[in-house]
C-alpha cells in the first residue's frame, strides 16, 4: 500500500518543503498547508489506483482475448486487443507507473512564468530524465480534488515513458483513439489516466 508520512517540515528561501521516505514537494507558488496535504492525498490516491488497474489488468491479460474484449472500461480506454502482446503491452506499461510510485517522488509547485511551460491551460509537466519530478502549474490548484488525482496519473505515466500526445488531450480524443487506433492508445498518457481513474471511486471509498 502507497503511503505518505509527512517527516519534516522547514522554511528555506522562501519555499515550503515537505521530506519524507517517497515525496518531497517544493513550493514556488505559496500553497497553504492544507492544499499540499491534498496534493500529497491525491497523490496517494492516484498511485493506488494505478496499482489496481496493474493488478486488474494482470489478471485479464493472463485470462486471454476474450476476457479482456469483454471488459468495457479496457475497452473504452485502451481498445479491443487483437493479439496477445496488446495486452502484454498494456500490462508493462502499468507495471512501469506503479514502479514509478514506489520510487522517491519530487512535486514542484510552479508559477506562471513569461516562456515558461506553465502557459494557458496547462496543468502540470514532466520529463522523464531519472529523477521523478512532477512540476504543477497554477491551473491545477482550481481543479477537485478527483480532477488532481488524474492529472497525477497522466503524468506519472510521462515519467514511466509513456510520451505519445499528437494533441490527445481530454475525456472525447481519449475515446476516439481507443475506439480507433488501440495501438496508439497504448501509447498515450491520457487514455491510461482515465482507464486509471475507473478505479477511482473504490480507492477513495
Amino acid at each position: 500500500m502507497f503511503r505518505l508520512l509527512i517527516l519534516i517540515f522547514f522554511f528555506l528561501n522562501a519555499h515550503f518543503i515537505f521530506a519524507q521516505s517517497e515525496i518531497r514537494i517544493v513550493d514556488n507558488f505559496g500553497y497553504s498547508s492544507d492544499k499540499i496535504t491534498e496534493v500529497i492525498s491525491n497523490l496517494e490516491i492516484g498511485c493506488e489506483c494505478i496499482e489496481r488497474a496493474f493488478e486488474h489488468i494482470s489478471g485479464i491479460a493472463n485470462e486471454g482475448l476474450s476476457k479482456w474484449n469483454s471488459d468495457e472500461e479496457i475497452i473504452i480506454w485502451l481498445g479491443k486487443a487483437t493479439s496477445a502482446l496488446h495486452m502484454k503491452n498494456a500490462e508493462k506499461r502499468l507495471k512501469k507507473m506503479n514502479k514509478v510510485c514506489k520510487r522517491k517522488i519530487k512535486i514542484v509547485l510552479n508559477k506562471e512564468k513569461k516562456g515558461g511551460l506553465c502557459k494557458g491551460s496547462r496543468h502540470a509537466w514532466a520529463i522523464p530524465k531519472g529523477k521523478v519530478v512532477l512540476h504543477l502549474c497554477p491551473q491545477f490548484t482550481y481543479k477537485s480534488n478527483k480532477y488532481q488525482s488524474k492529472i497525477l496519473i497522466h503524468e506519472i505515466a510521462h515519467e514511466s515513458g509513456i510520451l505519445f500526445h499528437k494533441k490527445v488531450y481530454w475525456r472525447s480524443a481519449a475515446l476516439d483513439m481507443a475506439k480507433n487506433n488501440s495501438k496508439l492508445a497504448l501509447k498515450n498518457p491520457e487514455n491510461f489516466a482515465f482507464y486509471i481513474m475507473s478505479f477511482y471511486s473504490e480507492v477513495e471509498n
